[in-house]
Order: C-alpha cells, then structure tokens, then sequence
C-alpha cells in the first residue's frame, strides 16, 4: 500500500527502512495481529542515534513456570541503520516475577520478521504476511526450552558463568561494567527468584543507551538458564 512507499528513499538498490519506518510497521502489524488473538503492550525500550530495540509483551497469556515465576511471550524491535537486516522482529519470552521482569535473548539465528535494506516493497509484504505463522512456529519450539527453567535446583554457579564471560568480553562497552557486575553478583542464591532478582540488578547497571552490552548480558542469561534447565536432572 500507498503507507510503506512513503518510506523508501535513496536508489534502486538501497531501501531506507530506518528506524521510523520500523517503528510505524511494527504498530501496524501488532494490531493486524489483534485479529489472531494476540494483544500487546510495550515493555521496554532503548534506543541510540542508530539503533532502536523496543520489546513488546503478549498481555493475559502468562504461563507459571514456578512458584512466583511466570514467563508471557514477546516480540522485540530491532533496527540498525548501519547494519543490512535493517528491520528484524525476534521472538522472545520475558521472565516475570511480582516486582520485575527479566529480559532474555535466545540464539536462534532466523527472527519471526526480517527486511534488509536491498529488499523491494513486494518483498517486504510478503514478510509481513507471514508474520502470525512464524510467531506461532517460534512459540512451538521454544517454550519448552523457558519452561524447563522452573526445574532449575542450583543456582550459585551463575557467578561463575557470568564473570568468565564478562572476563572474555573484548568490547569496551561490556567491560567497563565488570566491576559493578561482579558486586552485584556475590552472595549465595539460593532460589529461581532471588537469581532473577540478581539478573534484574545487572540489567539495572546498564544504561539505555548502551545497547551491545544489554546484548551481551541478554544472550548469557538465556543461554545460561535455558541450558541450566534442560540438564537440571544431571
């Protein structure tokens, strides 16, 4: 329609999809998706002068996975105008207690939406079409990965994952936090929620703007409480 054309720019071989654009295509489509029984609402956003991520949470469709724990669905936002995959839609699952949520990023390399800055607008709808399937088919294959965390019984040696990574980590933007990570990170856990609780205040260090460290931190918790899950029986 008439709507996406507004937003292309430049030549034949580059789209400008910018950041703006993302944003009015993303509302779009979250309410076309009222119509498949799917409501959200924004849960977080951070944004720099070239890169947006903005996460939207399912409403009334939480699962317990545990005691005081739940996890509800989402979709995240994110735009890099330096980057090819200009508008890319991830699906997600946010961890909830009463008092905060905690935000993770799985490693699945095909998002649920992608449109890359050579693609034409015939492209770029066809996409979009697709978008309540894919989401159904991400749901189907990762919920069982987030509600294995429930059996999650030992939680101490998140320290020790975490502080190798962060000692690992190259990028200044990560680094810089190491010393405050590593306060906020002693003590003895001893239950899912006081471990979300300590996840909740490394998140809380970072600042908004700092994008590829709020990354880095999503992707090990995910990659630490899924894997913590699916092996809590060994």
């Amino acid at each position: 329609r008439s709507l996406y054309v507004r937003a292309i720019t430049s030549t034949n071989l580059y789209k400008d999809y910018n950041i703006a654009f993302s944003v009015f295509i993303t509302l779009y489509q979250l309410n076309s998706l009222k119509s498949y029984g799917y409501s959200f609402e924004v849960e977080h956003y951070s944004f720099d002068e070239s890169e947006i991520s903005v996460i939207f949470r399912e409403i009334n469709n939480e699962k317990k996975i545990s005691d005081e724990v739940f996890i509800s669905f989402a979709i995240e936002l994110t735009n890099s105008e330096i980057k090819s995959k200009a508008v890319k839609l991830s699906g997600n699952f946010i961890i909830q207690t009463k008092d905060y949520s905690v935000y993770t990023k799985n490693n699945i390399k095909t998002p649920i939406l992608s449109i890359g800055h050579g693609n034409t607008i015939k492209t770029a709808k066809k996409n979009i079409k697709n978008l309540p399937d894919n989401i159904d088919r991400y749901i189907a294959s990762s919920i069982e990965d987030y509600m294995s965390i429930g059996k999650i019984k030992k939680f101490n040696d998140i320290q020790t994952y975490l502080l190798s990574k962060l000692q690992k980590a190259n990028t200044p933007e990560i680094k810089k936090y190491s010393l405050e990570f590593q306060k906020t990170l002693k003590g003895r856990i001893k239950s899912l929620v006081e471990l979300l609780d300590k996840i909740n205040k490394l998140e809380n260090l970072i600042k908004n703007e700092d994008i590829r460290a709020v990354e880095f931190l999503r992707e090990k918790i995910y990659q630490y409480l899924v894997n913590k899950g699916k092996n809590s029986n060994i």
